[in-house]
């Protein structure tokens, strides 16, 4: 039977919504941020984007990060309140 099957994409648990943040979108950042391995201020980093660039936004995270690419193609993790 397919009346139990959903083509629908159930949401991400810790997915939240950041203010002035939209998954998919380019962000023009107004500080200078370190874009970390994982979600810890601690974590290795993986590049730094200055004031005036770009990134492209992923999921923001209720943890109080958000996942972004940079322009150079390296993924990781940004703190969300640097991003607003």
């Amino acid at each position: 039977e397919t009346q139990y099957l959903s083509d629908t994409k159930p949401a991400a648990t810790d997915s939240v919504d950041v203010a002035g943040v939209t998954p998919g979108a380019a962000l023009m950042l107004h500080n200078t941020v370190r874009v970390r391995q994982g979600m810890d201020e601690n974590s290795s980093v993986v590049d730094v984007v200055y004031a005036g660039m770009q990134v492209t936004v992923g999921q923001n995270f209720a943890s109080g990060w958000t996942s972004v690419t940079t322009s150079s193609g390296k993924s990781g993790y940004v703190r969300s309140d640097l991003l607003q």
